[in-house]
């Protein structure tokens, strides 16, 4: 359904031929990314709840089936150093003892620098127990090697 609704979109705004791809993201094997699958700012609402199927999450060094956490790490993986990031994410995410929560704020705490966690209310149109949370971040450049 989101593919309709962006070549829609697109029409709507004027653009006769979108470039828009219909494919699974999370299909994509994150080390086979190079510097020009990069990007200087990300902005998602990812989809909560789903699960994916094991082949999967064979893609992703921290294996889970939650789609919102496999979304997590492809930004990670597809932001440029120094690019700059937001995400809604469950506010769960925080609080979560399972080993995949754990490393996946351990990544998010290395790999970018975490400078704003919002709390956003329930919306309106989402299930009432739905709290999200914000999280923007800058990822971190590579550390810098001494010469000797």
């Amino acid at each position: 359904m989101p593919y309709v609704i962006g070549i829609m979109n697109m029409i709507l705004h004027g653009i006769e031929a979108p470039n828009l791809v219909h494919t699974n993201t999370l299909t994509e094997n994150l080390a086979d990314l190079q510097e020009k699958d990069r990007f200087d700012v990300i902005l998602a609402n990812p989809p909560f709840g789903g699960k994916e199927r094991k082949e999967v999450q064979q893609n992703f060094p921290i294996k889970t089936g939650e789609t919102a956490f496999l979304f997590l790490q492809h930004f990670i993986k597809r932001l440029n150093a120094g690019g700059r990031a937001a995400e809604v994410i469950k506010n769960t995410f925080l609080s979560n003892a399972d080993n995949a929560s754990k490393a996946l704020r351990q990544e998010l705490l290395e790999s970018c620098n975490l400078h704003t966690v919002l709390d956003c209310p329930a919306a309106p149109s989402s299930a009432p127990a739905l709290r999200r949370w914000c999280c923007s971040s800058r990822r971190a450049p590579p550390p810098a090697t001494s010469k000797p």
